[in-house]
């Protein structure tokens, strides 16, 4: 919950999703890192094109908070649907 918490008071600084704030880390993580994020909505889209410019907003005490927070493994393929695991 943590994660969420200090990610929520980011977006809510900007005025911006939470979905978009993770987007725009992501996006100021590096050239070579290639997000995609699927969606079947155009609002949903035009969303997430926004991180692009949400990115440019972060600034690096809010790129170095979420870099700090803990980690979390991905999805785990457990013969079904994958839950999230925490590598703690």
């Amino acid at each position: 919950m943590q994660t969420v918490r200090k990610c929520n008071q980011i977006a809510d600084r900007l005025k911006v999703s939470t979905a978009q704030i993770a987007l725009a880390w992501l996006l100021r993580k590096g050239e070579d890192i290639c997000i995609i994020p699927g969606t079947t909505k155009i609002k949903n889209l035009e969303s997430n094109m926004a991180a692009a410019q949400i990115a440019a907003q972060l600034t690096n005490e809010d790129m170095k908070l979420m870099d700090d927070l803990k980690p979390f493994n991905g999805l785990r393929y457990n013969g079904g649907w994958g839950t999230w695991k925490s590598l703690e």
